[in-house]
């Protein structure tokens, strides 16, 4: 899984991904987009929630820095919600929530790469601070630490938010749940909300692999 692709296999994957471009749920969400890069919130206007969940999505769904919907959305984020380094959910303000943070940095990651969100993961770092009550984000967010710095899974803080997640299993599977009353942790339309879902579970189990906590 972590080889070097062979060229037939990268051929194979771009094709996939450009297919994915053409999925209806995503180019629903990029014609939402303004021209500033921001996505909508509820009221409609641009909003830096709204714009990092659109990012999200795009990341979950193969689109890249480089991709101008992308690059238009992170120039967004970072021309107006960045402070001390750290996204904040707020314009240009103190509105630091360590979810948050890990969730940008998490997203970045997949979009450019760990160095593309070295400062949101120093914040972290240096704050050692999680917000424990979205569990499923926090798979997210160590998610992040795991691919910048393995390392990090020996950290004690780390530690207690592994444990967190740990809490949740059902059977040593994720449950895909609502971290809100009317909104999904994450799209993933084809699973059944309360029912183990491998998806997130595979997603934990490489974290774990990623930080040398198991074999799977």
């Amino acid at each position: 899984m972590y080889q070097v692709l062979e060229d037939a296999h990268a051929v194979k994957v771009l094709r996939m991904r450009a297919e994915a471009l053409q999925w209806t749920p995503v180019r629903q969400i990029v014609e939402l987009q303004g021209e500033d890069g921001s996505f909508p919130g509820r009221d409609g206007r641009g909003r830096a929630e709204a714009t990092v969940n659109a990012l999200h999505l795009m990341a979950r769904c193969g689109m890249r820095a480089g991709d101008d919907p992308v690059d238009r959305a992170l120039a967004y984020i970072e021309g107006r919600h960045t402070f001390q380094g750290a996204y904040s959910w707020v314009n240009g303000g103190s509105g630091v929530l360590p979810c948050y943070v890990g969730l940008f940095a998490h997203t970045l990651i997949r979009l450019a790469g760990a160095e593309a969100a070295a400062s949101q993961l120093s914040w972290i770092c240096d704050h050692q601070r999680f917000d424990h009550r979205d569990r499923l984000h926090l798979i997210d967010v160590l998610e992040a630490l795991s691919m910048a710095d393995p390392s990090l899974g020996e950290e004690d803080w780390v530690a207690e938010a592994m444990q967190t997640v740990e809490s949740t299993l059902l059977d040593g599977k994720v449950p895909l749940v609502k971290n809100y009353p009317s909104k999904l942790v994450d799209p993933i339309p084809f699973e059944a909300v309360g029912q183990p879902s491998r998806f997130l579970t595979l997603q934990w189990l490489l974290v774990k692999r990623r930080f040398g906590l198991s074999h799977a």
